[in-house]
This record gives structure tokens, C-alpha cells and sequence, in this order.
């Protein structure tokens, strides 16, 4: 008997150290498996962090790189580049644990859902942006066919004008000079004597033209002395290069097509005022148009 029940004392003990190992066994394979299982997981978040942050560091270099005129927009533009470097930042010192892996995935998921938020906004920005680079070259290319359009008129403009140019310029004939007394009482008296004379009247005629427009005009006056020496109130105009010209003076007068006098009475200075033969030149638009003398004695 006492050999017998220590027979079956060992073969218990046996298969209890057997089903020990079994279970210790069993265990450190579960253990192994939720080990590696949780190093998937691990490796699987760690993989979608690295992935979520080049996709955001991008976006936020895609954002750098728009520029809008609309104030409006380059607001929104502003905040979605300022939200995505603070999801780049939050998402960057992360560091998971297993006791954080349920967390981690819901925070990956919303930084996933606002950047296809930003992803969204940054599509629509550049579209704006494009649509208004479009909008700009459309205006400039408006601007350039007009400039064109605007050069090839002025062009036919000048050789028309040039066409009819001498229907333009205004002819002017009969111009003379007097020496005239002019009394206190107002009245003038015509005379040639130098003793006498206090005033020049000037004098000329527009010739008539029907192709020419019915305006005011304006006509100079230069009056020499026999020293050629210009006489009157000395007014300076540009000509066309630009150079100041001195005159002795001006006239205004309204051409209606049909011949017209015009007159200027000249003040002069006495100690000018010499014996003998008076030039007077009568411009228009700084061109020469007539010239004629008159003596005094």
C-alpha cells in the first residue's frame, strides 16, 4: 500500500507540474502574441503620426505660397495656415502607450478630419486665386488689344491729319502798322510823326475758310523799330520745341469761318521810337503767318 499511494502521489504531482507548464505556456504565448499585436498597433499609429505629419507639412508649405488681394480670403488663408502649424505642433510630441492607443487613434482621427477640413479651404483658396490670376490677365490682355487698337488710331489720326493739314492753318493777310495819337478824350488820330505818336496799332485779317472750326484763337504780334529792336509789353509763349519766344503782344478773337479783322493797339516805349521804316510779324500757333512794314518820320 505504501509503495502504491506514493505511485500515485507522483503521478498527480506530475500531472499538476504538467498542467502548470501547460498554463504558463499558454500564457506567455498570449502574452507573446498581445505583445507583438500591440507593437502592431504601435508601429501602425506611429506609421499614420509620420504620415499625418509630411501631409500637414506640406499643407502648410502649400499655404505659404498663396497670396490673395482679397482681404477677406487671405484672412481664412491666414487662420488655416495658423491652425495647421498648431496641429503640426500638437501631433509632433505625441509620444503613444499602450494605455493610450484607444486615445491616440481618436486623436488621429480628428487631426485626419481637420486636415481634410484645411485640405478642403486650401483647395478653394487656390481655386479663388486662380480665378482671380485669370480675371487679372484677362484685364491686361483687355488693356494691351485696346492700347494696340488706341496706337493704330492715333496713327491713321496723324496721317489724316497731315492729309489736311493746310485746311487747318489759318492764313492770315493785309497786315499793317500805323503810329496813332490817342487824346485823353479817347479818340485816335492817325499820324506818322514821331512827335505825335504815343501808340502803334497793329492790324491784320483771318482769311476765310469754311473747313475750319468756328472758335476763339488766339494771334501774336511781333513789332520791330528800325534798330530792330522789339517794341510793346513783351509776353513769352513756348513753340513747339519747347523754347520761350518773345512777343509784344496778343490778341484774342472769335473766327467764324468768314474774313476777320483783327486789331492790337502796341504801347511803346518812347525812348524806341526813331525815325524810320516799322516791321510787323503776325504769328499764329508760333508759325509765321504774315509780315509787312510802315514808316514813321
Amino acid at each position: 500500500m505504501g509503495i502504491k499511494k506514493i505511485h500515485w502521489l507522483l503521478l498527480g504531482l506530475i500531472v499538476i507540474l504538467l498542467g502548470i507548464t501547460s498554463y504558463i505556456a499558454i500564457q506567455i504565448k498570449e502574452e507573446k502574441e498581445e505583445k507583438e499585436q500591440n507593437q502592431k498597433k504601435i508601429n501602425t499609429f506611429l506609421k499614420e503620426k509620420e504620415d499625418l505629419l509630411i501631409e500637414l507639412k506640406q499643407l502648410s508649405k502649400n499655404l505659404e505660397g498663396i497670396e490673395l488681394e482679397n482681404s477677406d480670403l487671405q484672412t481664412q488663408l491666414t487662420l488655416s495656415k495658423t491652425k495647421t502649424d498648431s496641429l503640426y505642433q500638437v501631433i509632433s510630441v505625441l509620444k503613444p502607450k499602450i494605455s493610450f492607443l484607444n486615445r491616440y487613434r481618436n486623436q488621429i482621427n480628428r487631426l485626419k478630419t481637420e486636415k481634410s477640413n484645411l485640405f478642403q479651404i486650401n483647395d478653394s483658396l487656390q481655386i479663388v486665386n486662380r480665378l482671380i490670376k485669370d480675371s487679372l490677365e484677362a484685364k491686361k490682355l483687355e488693356i494691351k488689344a485696346f492700347k494696340v487698337a488706341q496706337n493704330e488710331l492715333n496713327f491713321k489720326n496723324e496721317k489724316l491729319n497731315s492729309k489736311i493739314k493746310k485746311r487747318k492753318d489759318l492764313a492770315f493777310y493785309e497786315s499793317k502798322g500805323m503810329g496813332v495819337y490817342v487824346k485823353k478824350n479817347g479818340k485816335i488820330l492817325k499820324t506818322d510823326r514821331l512827335k505825335k505818336v504815343n501808340q502803334i496799332k497793329v492790324c491784320t485779317y483771318a482769311k476765310p475758310d469754311n473747313q475750319l472750326i468756328s472758335e476763339s484763337k488766339m494771334v501774336y504780334f511781333k513789332l520791330f523799330n528800325p534798330d530792330k529792336k522789339l517794341l510793346g509789353d513783351l509776353i513769352s509763349k513756348k513753340n513747339k520745341k519747347g523754347r520761350l519766344i518773345k512777343y509784344s503782344d496778343k490778341q484774342r478773337f472769335f473766327y467764324n469761318n468768314e474774313k476777320t479783322e483783327i486789331c492790337k493797339f502796341i504801347s511803346i516805349d518812347p525812348s524806341k521810337i526813331v525815325s524810320g521804316t516799322y516791321t510787323l510779324e503776325v504769328y499764329f500757333d508760333t508759325e509765321l503767318k504774315d509780315i509787312s512794314e510802315f514808316r514813321l518820320r
